[in-house]
């Protein structure tokens, strides 16, 4: 009887290791990669899902399906072309993360938007882990926050733009427990009309380069960074944080729950109120 050598043996387990790999790493029902325009909801579990500059993904109809749902540990989605949410979606998302995820990471090179009632991108489980999203493109929503997410540890580096009307451009105040990183780098913008540009979560670390604005309209409040009751928030600044108030928060009893933020406005940065305070540190809404 022939036997293989131990260095054949490794290499016929690395090619069937490798060949393995696509059967999981795609979206379901697919196809993956999405490469033209398709109609169906899909989920990703695990590995990577693919969206080309020529694919999309829209889903227009009444109901709660979510264009894409997204779980497990490591998946990822990287999108060049077009996922969108819209008609009566009854709050559903453009990619809603599931409570199993823990380690996904979204980098969008295209368009994730909703046009109906409901996130762009949404996390609405307390028991999600890590997610990272790196936004080359654009996310954004047309009557709630592009943005949201509850309780998870969120990673976002934006280099492109996060729209929001009638919705916070990044919606992070329910986030009291797992803390967030928020780099906005130069030519990114986080922007909401009539909303704030970015609600902060507790111990979140704001790094921004570019412009976070919330653009007031009759009878909103539109900040530019509202961190509400959420303490231990640092806010670093060079490029412009600016809304009705620039920044605001804080608690109106001190003496029952502490609070705190750190903000360091650096050279060339601006933190500007459109009719309020640049820093509004009051406990005030």
């Amino acid at each position: 009887m022939k036997h293989l050598s131990p260095l054949r043996f490794v290499l016929a387990t690395v090619v069937l290791g490798s060949g393995l790999v696509p059967l999981r790493a795609q979206f379901s029902p697919g196809p993956n990669p999405i490469n033209s325009p398709q109609t169906t909801a899909q989920t990703i579990n695990s590995g990577t899902g693919t969206i080309t500059s020529t694919g999309s993904l829209t889903l227009t109809a009444t109901g709660g399906s979510d264009a894409v749902t997204m779980g497990g540990i490591g998946t990822q989605i990287n999108n060049a072309g077009t996922i969108s949410r819209g008609g009566g979606s009854g709050g559903s998302s453009g990619i809603e993360i599931s409570s199993t995820a823990n380690g996904i990471t979204i980098t969008n090179d295209g368009i994730i938007r909703n046009t109906g009632d409901g996130r762009a991108i949404r996390n609405s489980s307390v028991t999600a882990g890590l997610v990272t999203i790196v936004n080359n493109g654009t996310v954004e929503s047309a009557n709630e926050a592009a943005i949201e997410f509850v309780n998870s540890q969120l990673t976002l580096t934006n280099n492109g733009s996060i729209l929001a009307v009638n919705g916070r451009g990044l919606d992070l105040l329910d986030m009291t427990s797992a803390a967030s990183t928020i780099t906005n780098n130069v030519g990114g913008i986080i922007q909401a009309t009539g909303a704030d540009g970015i609600g902060a979560g507790a111990g979140a670390m704001i790094f921004n380069h570019g412009t976070i604005r919330g653009i007031p309209v009759s009878g909103s409040g539109s900040d530019g960074i509202q961190t509400d009751e959420n303490s231990g928030i640092e806010i670093t600044n060079d490029g412009l944080i600016q809304g009705r108030h620039g920044i605001t928060g804080g608690i109106a009893d001190t003496s029952v729950i502490p609070y705190t933020i750190t903000v360091h406005n650096l050279t060339g940065g601006q933190i500007i109120a459109d009719n309020g305070s640049g820093l509004n540190i009051d406990g005030s809404p």
